[in-house]
């Protein structure tokens, strides 16, 4: 079976919304450039010394606290964090917008690298939402090399890990300039 595109997609609704006596829309509004907001020194170094902080605390209520500070990182970041929140029996750790995209956020922090499962995993659920959805996967412990080559590219979802988190700090990047 041939997989059809967005476009070709697309042209099939618009023509039954036709058929069905109604007006397809003339054209679509781009969406507007998400403002980057730049980070002052002294607020990316609170944001810094806060993870490092989480990284004394037990692994069940890391976790947790993990979430609550990325909810507030993407708050400080203009991005309307929301936290985390459960979908017809999934959990999803959280959710932020950027430039009029909602991405969705798998948050783990673990003693070893993220393997290919977990990167499975968190890519069906953003798959299953709609085809234009997009995923944030943090992992302050990084990626297994395994797992990032088996998960493969083009999927929808971006991987960062604790690295990439502590660089953005301590140069005062904003989260939307990294991402």
């Amino acid at each position: 079976k041939q997989e059809q595109t967005d476009e070709g997609l697309k042209e099939e609704f618009f023509s039954l919304i036709k058929r069905l006596g109604g007006e397809p829309p003339q054209t679509s509004k781009p969406k507007p450039a998400q403002e980057v907001k730049t980070i002052d020194a002294s607020l990316s170094a609170n944001l810094l010394n806060e993870l490092i902080a989480l990284s004394s605390l037990e692994p069940h209520p890391r976790g947790y606290a993990f979430e609550k500070y990325l909810k507030n990182l993407f708050d400080v970041n203009g991005l309307n964090g929301r936290g985390s929140f459960r979908l017809m029996g999934e959990q999803i750790d959280g959710s932020f917008e950027l430039s009029g995209e909602t991405y969705l956020l798998e948050a783990k922090w673990t003693n070893q690298p993220i393997g290919s499962a977990d990167l499975r995993s968190f890519n069906a659920k953003v798959e299953d939402k709609a085809a234009w959805s997009r995923g944030l996967f943090i992992s302050n412990s990084g990626f297994s090399e395994d797992g990032l080559t088996a998960f493969g590219k083009g999927k929808s979802i971006i991987c960062m890990d604790g690295f990439d988190m502590s660089e953005m700090l301590m140069n005062n990047r904003s989260f939307a300039e990294v991402v």
